[in-house]
């Protein structure tokens, strides 16, 4: 089951990052144009996104202990990524807290809409800086390509 997680997290680790972004974006269209079937749009993505930041978070844990395991990743390596994706889910899990309160507030909208776009360009700064990670441990460290006598796939 830790091996079938572990291989999960390649295919997740995508979502994060583009729905992020594309939120953000539609968000920045949205000052101009103040439709309330973009911010709609943008509430559901950014739950869609939510829950996909943390399955990938929950597979990439999956992942790290197995890479541990196997010598050719630093941990030092692994627990950065680890601490920046933290971090990322709990700013985005705020964004959307910040965006269901500006969307179904009352009063100071506008402080609670600006103090929402804030959280999000950090969420899309962090979810960046995430994926980096990711792609050095990959790319630099070798994560994930060869985990020599764990792996149960057949040559």
């Amino acid at each position: 089951m830790e091996e079938l997680l572990a291989d999960l997290h390649p295919s997740l680790v995508a979502f994060p990052l583009v729905l992020t972004w594309t939120v953000l974006i539609i968000e920045l269209i949205n000052l101009k144009l103040k439709s309330d079937e973009y911010s709609k749009l943008c509430l559901g993505l950014l739950v869609v996104a939510a829950a996909l930041t943390f399955a990938a978070y929950q597979t990439g844990h999956q992942a790290g202990q197995l890479a541990s395991r196997s010598f050719v990743v630093p941990e030092a390596e692994i627990g950065h990524h680890f601490l920046w994706a933290r971090i990322f889910l709990f700013t985005l899990i705020g964004a959307l807290i910040l965006k269901a309160t500006y969307y179904f507030a009352k009063f100071n909208i506008q402080f609670w809409r600006v103090l929402y776009l804030i959280v999000l360009v950090a969420s899309a700064g962090l979810v960046t800086n995430v994926g980096r990670l990711g792609g050095d441990l990959v790319f630099e460290h070798g994560a994930g390509v060869s985990l020599p006598g764990i792996s149960s796939k057949q040559n």
